[in-house]
């Protein structure tokens, strides 16, 4: 079994950001981002990485990509939902940049916020 500890890990949105090398600056706890935004800067493959936050990413359109989580492989559909936790292990590889769609990411911090709003 590989080891986690080498593996880079994100605690937060914006570590993420610079991870993937984004210039965007996220919210600390909740970003929403279009895959036609990312993909331009994003890598067609990406090394194993993990994140302390909830993504949730779903594709309208475009090409089938491959990526991997938790070392388990899938092959997308043109249309998809992804939904992953914090610390699986992710990578992706083909991304062909004509992803139609969104990324959600967040932290449960998020619902300490909508809690002192009431």
């Amino acid at each position: 079994m590989k080891q986690t500890s080498a593996i880079p890990f994100n605690d937060d949105i914006e570590k993420l950001y610079r991870f993937l090398q984004l210039t965007t600056i996220p919210e600390k706890n909740f970003h929403i981002e279009t895959h036609q935004n990312l993909q331009s800067v994003l890598p067609t493959e990406c090394p194993p990485f993990r994140n302390n936050f909830y993504e949730i990413s779903l594709v309208t359109g475009g090409s089938s990509i491959s990526f991997q989580i938790n070392q388990q492989e899938f092959r997308t559909p043109q249309q998809y939902i992804v939904l992953t936790s914090p610390q699986q292990v992710r990578s992706w590889k083909g991304i062909q940049r004509d992803l139609e769609g969104f990324v959600l990411f967040f932290d449960l911090t998020i619902l300490e916020d909508v809690r002192t709003d009431n």
